[in-house]
């Protein structure tokens, strides 16, 4: 397994004020009164020169109890956007997906309820059977067979405009790592976890809290300075039918702002998936805070499109826990202990076969030719039938495909949900 000390020379490798793939690197910790952890920050370039893709943000951050390991995620970050920000409409194949031999099938992807579709509140031009889109090739994780991949699902800067659309361009399933299965292992435990966050948040679920009995360790540390910060926490369950450890983590301050906090995290170790969730959580708390500080304080949301920044903001007013009580109010409960037996055979190495017998996956391999001479190898991994993340309200993914499934064969209903029951509460995923 590649080392923390290895991504930092691969990440200084990179940098270079006036050429480099990053132009800045700078490291931190957090203010006196938060809890108390190191975080780090790259800046980095965005080549237009090389890309016919559009403008992404130029800033990715880490946060960890250890200063390396969080400067290493904010090189992670930072390689895996600038690897998928550059791309050539030259180098993609245009066609219609019937005239290619072995593609994704662009209707399979989860998006959008037919009441959606026929409603009109859908993006325009929507992909329809027959469309010419651009592709681009990648292998399918099964067989490692050669598979055609929508352009739009792969490049985080893919230029929609004009384009028929099937998904916003977005970072689930992109990865970074110093070997290809570390990347690919990334880019699935992603997945997972942004599709069991959104599946249990739309549908309402209420997950059963984690009791953390033993404080030893990195877990314990965090949750001792979270509540000398003066907040409360919530530790969550959120589990599908894919069985790999998900931890939903709610930060709540009783008394100031930002009123809630939410992140989350997958893991093969239910312990490690604690302490990411929690540290990702300290990290939006203080990007929260940031917004606070920068942006004219707003109430609930108004309107149909409300972007990420909206939301956070809102979910920062006092008062806004309540809107999450199924899950801060739920009765059922387990111990960490109980959720590390119960997934104690998953291993790193058992990610992709677990992951595979549930989704068809396919990667596609975007590591630029500067990064690769670092060691970085940086991954797209794709899983169309996994319930997407979506960053705007007027993109609601509301296909009920395994919203309808995944409440009943985890026990939280006995009915599958209709999309009548889904909440339209803008949800707190940073």
């Amino acid at each position: 397994m590649p080392t923390t000390d290895q991504t930092l020379q691969a990440g200084q490798a990179l940098t270079d004020e006036a050429i480099g793939v990053f132009s800045g690197i700078r490291t931190g910790s957090s203010p006196p009164d938060e809890p108390r952890v190191h975080t780090a920050a790259v800046n980095r370039a965005h080549p237009t020169s090389l890309t016919d893709g559009v403008t992404v943000p130029p800033s990715e951050g880490g946060c960890a109890l250890d200063p390396d390991a969080a400067l290493a995620s904010a090189i992670g970050e930072g390689v895996e956007r600038y690897c998928a920000a550059i791309y050539r409409n030259s180098d993609l194949r245009e066609s219609t997906y019937g005239a290619l031999n072995s593609a994704i099938d662009p209707s399979s992807v989860v998006n959008f309820a037919p009441a959606q579709r026929d409603a009109g509140t859908v993006p325009s031009p929507l992909y329809r059977d027959g469309d010419e889109i651009r592709w681009v090739e990648g292998e399918r994780l099964s067989d490692g067979t050669a598979v055609y991949v929508p352009a739009q699902l792969v490049y985080l800067s893919y230029d929609m405009r004009d384009v028929p659309f099937i998904r916003a361009p977005i970072s689930t399933g992109l990865a970074a790592g110093l070997d290809r299965e570390a990347a690919v292992r990334r880019g699935l435990l992603e997945i997972v976890e942004r599709d069991a966050f959104m599946i249990h948040y739309l549908t309402r679920s209420p997950l059963p809290t984690l009791r953390v009995e033993n404080r030893d360790g990195p877990v314990g540390r965090l949750l001792d300075r979270i509540g000398r910060a003066g907040l409360t926490w919530h530790l969550l369950d959120a589990r599908t039918d894919i069985g790999i450890p998900v931890v939903i983590a709610v930060l709540v301050d009783p008394h100031g702002t930002p009123a809630v906090t939410v992140a989350a995290s997958a893991r093969p170790d239910a312990r490690a998936a604690v302490q990411a969730a929690l540290e990702e959580a300290i990290q939006t708390r203080l990007y929260q805070q940031h917004l606070g500080a920068t942006s004219a304080p707003e109430g609930a949301p108004e309107g149909a499109d409300i972007d990420r920044e909206s939301r956070l903001r809102a979910w920062s007013e006092p008062g806004s826990a309540a809107d999450l009580d199924f899950w801060t109010e739920t009765d059922a409960t387990m111990t960490l202990a109980e959720l590390d037996a119960e997934t104690a055979a998953l291993d790193a190495d058992g990610v992709r076969a677990t992951v595979g017998q549930k989704w068809d996956v396919s990667v596609v391999d975007v590591t630029t030719r500067d990064v690769a001479e670092t060691g970085f190898e940086v991954v797209r991994v794709v899983a169309p039938a996994a319930h997407p993340l979506y960053l705007r309200e007027t993109r609601r993914y509301w296909e009920m495909s395994r919203l309808a499934t995944v409440p009943v064969a985890c026990g939280y209903r006995e009915e599958p949900p209709t999309q009548s029951d889904l909440t339209g509460q803008p949800h707190p995923f940073p």
